[in-house]
Formats: C-alpha cells, sequence, structure tokens
C-alpha cells in the first residue's frame, strides 16, 4: 500500500493509463482525487481535473450522484468551497434532467399500455394519440411502437404497419404472439 500521495497518485495514473477499460478505473479517479484533497488542497488545477476525471467517467444516469460526491468531499475538508458550490449546482441540475427522463420513460410505458388498450376498444384517435406520445418520449417500448403498427394494420395500410412492426422487432422485446402477428403480415 503506497502512503506516498504523489507516488499514490502516479501509481493510479499508471493503472488508468495501462487499463483504460477496467472496471476499476473510477475508483483509481477517485483515490486521486481524494489524494489530492487531502494531501494538496491549494493544487486547485490538479484538483479540478481529477474531479472532471471522475465525473466524465461516470455513466449516464448515475452522473449527477458524481457531482454529489465530489462536492461532499470537498465540503468535508474545507476545500475549494467556491468550487464545491459549482460541483453541487451543477450534480442537482443533472439530477432533475435524470429524473426528468425516467419520469418521461415511466410515463410512455403507461401511455402505451393505454393505447394499446383504447386500440382494442375501438378509441382509434385517443390511442394513437396516447401511442405516439409513448412513441415520441421512448422510440424503443415495444408496446407504444406495436400499436402504432395495429393501426394502420387495421386501415390496411401493410407499408405502414410494417414499417412499425420492424420498428417494434428491432428492440428484441417481441413476444411470441406479437412476434407471430409480425411474421404473418410480413
Amino acid at each position: 500500500r503506497l502512503t506516498d500521495p504523489d507516488k499514490k497518485v502516479e501509481g493510479m495514473r499508471e493503472f488508468i493509463k495501462k487499463y483504460p477499460d477496467s472496471p476499476r478505473k473510477g475508483t483509481a479517479y477517485q483515490t486521486i482525487f481524494d489524494t489530492l484533497v487531502k494531501s494538496r488542497p491549494g493544487d486547485r488545477d490538479g484538483i479540478l481535473e481529477a474531479a472532471k476525471a471522475i465525473i466524465d467517467a461516470a455513466p449516464e444516469g448515475i452522473k449527477a450522484s458524481s457531482y454529489s460526491r465530489v462536492a461532499t468531499r470537498l465540503v468535508e475538508t474545507n476545500v475549494l468551497l467556491e468550487d464545491a458550490e459549482k460541483f453541487a449546482e451543477d450534480g442537482l441540475k443533472i439530477f432533475d434532467e435524470e429524473e426528468k427522463k425516467r419520469i418521461q420513460r415511466s410515463r410512455a410505458t403507461h401511455l402505451a399500455t393505454l393505447g394499446r388498450i383504447r386500440v382494442k376498444q375501438g378509441r382509434v384517435a385517443e390511442a394513437e394519440q396516447a401511442l405516439k406520445q409513448a412513441y415520441d418520449a421512448n422510440p424503443e417500448i415495444p408496446g407504444a411502437v406495436i400499436g402504432l403498427a395495429e393501426l394502420p394494420e387495421k386501415k390496411g395500410d401493410t407499408k405502414a404497419a410494417l414499417d412499425y412492426w420492424m420498428s417494434a422487432a428491432l428492440t428484441g422485446r417481441l413476444t411470441a404472439d406479437d412476434r407471430g402477428k409480425f411474421e404473418t403480415l410480413f
């Protein structure tokens, strides 16, 4: 275990360089950041570079928590408080965006189900509206695409129906029944 901060930082950088696809790369970035905050609290450029690396390495959907971890560490150590504030504010904005996307995807699933129900009830205009909203929010929801395929199919527009069925098939999540409908139409 390396106790010298400079050697620890250099060792982590070498690890990242040698294993750029390692699942432990994020941990290495975090170690660099923590080491710099503790051993070189006045090295603003180095600390901010390490913080940026942590955030850049974070997968979509959890970037906000990376901002929060960076801000929390800075405030806990009373280092770069203005920068900590900026990380916290940026993290909150990203959190709000991520949460909005999650809600839209979830809402799209409900709209797709509602649209398919309305198709079966013969309420075509309402069905189409719900299905299009679902598809616009998340074009990979099979229910929305299948519902949109069923509408032109009922009108005899095989080409439009096939376009939607093809999109649905490409999601890789057709049920056996839906796959049968697609193959019959195809």
